[in-house]
């Protein structure tokens, strides 16, 4: 019998992964959703825990007799203001304690951030980045999940740690990156006109939900660090697929000017997604990655499932 301890299920993410979970499951095994209202689930396997991250002391003997402890729920916005270390930082603590306390946990699965990696400021941008590249996150959000992560790596259990590149699919927040450019986009902000060339990786939230039930048996991603994306692109071509979803029509695109050598050396006082457009800030590369989804799997593209993020734009 397998017991699955699950945090973050009603979000964007979160939902994905119940669903692939739901799908690895036998009759006997049991998923624990910590959830903050109370829901229901026609499935039998599935036991709702009513519960917070900043107390987690209320379902520590849940945690305890869990053999997977699958981490999704974070705080995301970047907006500032929020308390990132008490939300991405201590309850990582907490379940690492309580998982050792029950000695039976056979994988930590953690959902951490492009963010825990940034660019250092002497990079240049000019190749993507890699597992081996160092971190230098440059945000609150970053920082605590890059220190979320080190503290499963330092913990003793056997883990997988996911650091996404832009993550897009059905029910994405309305301040999500392609999300948030459609929004624009649809109300006459003209970005997809632009052909902005800072190259983007991407990732299906189904495949990222795939991806992490593979890790969750066996030796797959046993302590691996994984940079999860599937495809990468201009951020122009990718706001132009976005543009002749949201409106209709394919639109001509405007050259811009060549400013990748400048802000390749001075994207470290730029805002992030303002170095991003024009140079390749969030390109990543993992081949390993690509190796954890089983052989017959059909990844999906933004040019097929574009219209997921888009279909109910007003």
């Amino acid at each position: 019998m397998k017991t699955v301890f699950l945090t973050g299920s009603t979000g964007f993410v979160g939902r994905a992964v119940v669903r692939s979970v739901l799908l690895s499951l036998q009759t006997d095994d049991r998923l624990y959703l910590l959830v903050k209202r109370p829901a229901a689930f026609e499935d039998a396997r599935v036991e709702v825990v009513p519960g917070d991250l900043k107390d987690l002391e209320q379902v520590a003997d849940i945690v305890r007799k869990a053999d997977r402890i699958i981490h999704v729920a974070a705080e995301a916005r970047l907006s500032g203001g929020h308390d990132y270390y008490g939300i991405n930082l201590e309850p990582v603590r907490k379940l690492v304690e309580f998982a050792k306390e029950g000695n039976r946990l056979e994988r930590f699965v953690f959902v951490s951030s492009i963010a825990a990696m940034d660019r250092s400021p002497s990079d240049r941008c000019k190749g993507p980045l890699t597992p081996a590249s160092p971190c230098f996150p440059r945000t609150e959000y970053g920082r605590s999940k890059l220190l979320a992560e080190d503290a499963i790596v330092q913990s003793g259990l056997p883990y997988t740690i996911f650091r996404p590149a832009f993550v897009y699919g059905p029910g994405m927040r309305d301040d999500s990156h392609l999300r948030k450019f459609a929004r624009y986009i649809r109300r006459g902000v003209p970005l997809h006109r632009l052909a902005f060339p800072g190259r983007i990786s991407l990732i299906h939230v189904e495949d990222l939900a795939a991806a992490i039930v593979q890790c969750l048996d066996g030796a797959s991603g046993r302590n691996r660090v994984y940079l999860a994306e599937t495809e990468s692109m201009p951020l122009g071509a990718a706001l132009a697929l976005v543009g002749e979803s949201s409106l209709g029509r394919r639109s001509a695109q405007i050259p811009l000017p060549a400013l990748k050598s400048f802000i390749s050396r001075s994207h470290a006082r730029l805002p992030v997604m303002v170095a991003g457009m024009f140079i390749d800030y969030f390109w990543m590369s993992d081949p390993a990655f690509d190796e954890i989804l089983p052989n017959d799997y059909r990844k999906r593209t933004l040019q097929e499932a574009v219209g997921e993020i888009t279909c109910d734009l007003l």
